[in-house]
């Protein structure tokens, strides 16, 4: 579990003694966007609206691809995110409260599903934009929000791009490539928001 009052002292590991910091340093729920960027998240409740939002989600790393349902609740400032595998097996849960961010992966979940930087992804292609801008200058990186299309840039190089086709306030309901490059892996996400 990691509590929001980790984070100063979490954002600062990057800079110790000019040492970078491995992803397996950080606990799994800590929001990398990449290396070295952990994102400042923003409050669950700055999306505006309580939501509920269903996302079939195509995840491609290398020569292996990975398919799963994302089911999201935002209520009351709480972000809860549940992805079941195409076998109906849980594969995730994962509870943001602002402060803190709880995960159950499940033992089989592949590595790449990382629960915080999953977090991060979803933060970065669905949140408003003056939020993640924020967000992402906290943690010392830059966004380009453009009319379908985001990016997150860190010392000049793009490590994050979405290409979506969603109404601008309307951000859980359409289709978005999404790939971080940081990472490595792209995802196909099918969103559509089904209400409270």
């Amino acid at each position: 579990m990691m509590r929001r009052r980790d984070l100063p002292w979490l954002l600062s590991l990057p800079f110790v003694a000019g040492c970078a910091v491995s992803r397996s340093e950080l606990p799994p729920t800590a929001p990398l966007l990449a290396p070295g960027l952990l994102l400042a998240l923003p409050q669950p409740g700055e999306i505006g609206r309580d939501l509920r939002a269903y996302q079939l989600v195509t995840l491609r790393y290398g020569d292996t691809s990975f398919v799963f349902e994302s089911h999201i609740q935002i209520v009351d400032n709480r972000f809860i995110l549940l992805i079941v595998d195409t076998l109906g097996r849980r594969a995730l849960q994962l509870d943001w409260t602002g402060m803190d961010v709880i995960a159950q992966p499940a033992a089989w979940l592949p590595d790449i599903l990382r629960p915080g930087s999953m977090l991060a992804d979803i933060v970065a292609l669905h949140w408003p934009e003056a939020s993640l801008r924020r967000a992402l200058a906290a943690s010392g990186a830059a966004l380009i929000d453009l009319p379908g299309q985001r990016q997150v840039i860190l010392a000049g190089r793009v490590i994050a791009e979405a290409r979506y086709d969603f109404a601008p306030a309307q951000r859980w309901t359409g289709t978005a490539q999404y790939a971080n490059q940081a990472w490595g892996y792209s995802l196909r996400i099918e969103s559509k928001e089904i209400g409270v």
